[in-house]
């Protein structure tokens, strides 16, 4: 090795800065790693949360689909039964009116009828 001591020293020194340069190299290292460590954790935690949000999503959609399924149905529904509503009023107004007709026509024999016999 050196003879001079002060070139011990110096390399010696040299030595001692490299270590602690080393050193702080690997707590460093170890301290990204260990954030990577958590990136990755946490990231699979989100795809978990990703994926438990598309299965509520896919029912709810469903659910949606139903409801608007159900919705047409009754509209539907409800149109033909606006429909028999107002056939059945015109018929009865119908009925009615034949009601009518036929009790004066009644009325108008039992006349005539009475007429004849006096």
């Amino acid at each position: 090795m050196a003879t001079n001591p002060y070139q011990a020293l110096v390399i010696a020194r040299d030595s001692l800065r490299h270590r602690e340069e080393t050193i702080k190299m690997q707590a460093e290292i170890q301290k990204l790693d260990d954030e990577v460590g958590e990136l990755k954790h946490k990231t699979e935690y989100e795809k978990a949360d990703v994926q438990d949000l598309k299965i509520i999503l896919m029912k709810k959609r469903r659910r949606a689909e139903k409801c608007q399924r159900q919705a047409e149905a009754q509209s539907s529904y409800r149109g033909m039964l606006e429909n028999m509503i107002r056939d059945v009023m015109h018929q009865s107004v119908v009925s009615k009116q034949q009601v009518r007709l036929n009790q004066a026509a009644a009325n108008a024999l039992m006349t005539r009828s009475k007429e004849g016999q006096i």
